[in-house]
């Protein structure tokens, strides 16, 4: 995905980015009680995500389960991700997992940012540029098919949305002021696709 840089500095006001391990409590707490995200498995010095939760899959998680990293991809601060692949069963076709939980960031995101996003490609959450305003890459989602599991696999960029989220020092919406936002973000966006999903299987 790639990265720019932006003018806002950060660290700043209310979720400051140099700080770019997650509170896994918080996260926990936020999606307890929920078909996605539940067990949570941090692996934050493992590379190859996909395939821990391959063999993981194949050792019987359950779906919902989410394999998390948010080490940074480089030495850089600005450039914060949260990395995670979840596994589901018995989930719809792949191409409609992909596009449902693209659509299930932006709505998230739309939401955050008082602002419409969009879904490009396959499959790529974008805030396009606007008035004075640059183009933010938000995430990118992929879908694998595994052995009886569907592996979604989710790379949300903080650092743009967090770029996105400010205007000089202020937050375009009272969300950015939170100390947990990107928790909240990432808890929010599986709900999302939890409830997607679910309206996708019964139709």
């Amino acid at each position: 995905m790639e990265h720019r840089h932006d003018d806002h500095p950060l660290p700043g006001p209310g979720g400051a980015l140099n700080d770019t391990r997650l509170n896994l409590k918080a996260l926990r707490l936020a999606t307890h009680g929920w078909n996605l995200g539940n067990p949570l498995i941090y692996k934050p010095a493992v590379t190859d995500l996909c395939a821990v939760a391959r063999e993981l899959a194949s050792a019987g998680s359950p779906s919902g389960a989410l394999v998390l990293n948010d080490t940074q991809t480089d030495a850089d601060a600005e450039h914060a991700e949260a990395h995670g692949v979840l596994i589901l069963r018995a989930a719809a076709p792949s191409a409609q997992v992909g596009l449902l939980a693209a659509r299930s960031v932006a709505e998230v995101a739309e939401a955050a940012l008082g602002r419409l996003c969009a879904v490009q490609e396959q499959w790529d959450v974008v805030l396009p540029a606007g008035d004075k305003q640059s183009a933010h890459d938000l995430c990118r989602v992929s879908v694998e098919d595994g052995e009886g599991a569907t592996l979604v696999e989710l790379r949300f960029a903080f650092d743009q949305l967090w770029a996105a989220g400010w205007q000089g020092n202020q937050p375009v919406t009272q969300f950015f002021a939170r100390a947990d936002w990107r928790e909240v973000f990432l808890a929010r966006s599986l709900h999302t696709l939890d409830g997607r999903l679910h309206a996708a299987l019964v139709a």
